[in-house]
């Protein structure tokens, strides 16, 4: 998940010191969009599709599993069904074998 926005016609982002660098996040807990639905803590999300095989932008949906997910859902606020807080997990993103107690939960079985 990017944490910067990339404009086609600008070669550097804000915040960063070389061009066409982006900064991307491979763990954590973030908030995402979503269709009016309701999520059940572990259940697991991946990107929601548009029309045609376009990916909707930072908005995710229910999938059946592990392989196709971005992340498992942590948290939905009863008040805002169109909003989801997931963890998300890499599969490159290694847990380290002490941790220490900055990272959020990652590995999933």
């Amino acid at each position: 998940m990017s944490n910067q926005r990339k404009i086609a016609n600008l070669a550097r982002i804000f915040g960063s010191s070389a061009d066409n660098q982006i900064m991307v996040c491979r763990k954590g807990c973030f908030e995402f969009d979503c269709a009016s639905a309701t999520f059940t803590q572990g259940q697991f999300v991946g990107p929601d599709k548009d029309v045609g095989n376009n990916l909707l932008n930072q908005q995710v949906v229910l999938v059946p599993d592990q392989s196709m997910s971005i992340g498992r859902v942590i948290y939905q606020n009863p008040a805002l069904l169109t909003k989801v807080t997931v963890d998300i997990c890499s599969t490159f993103a290694v847990q380290p074998a002490v941790d220490s107690g900055l990272n959020s939960p990652g590995n999933y079985p």
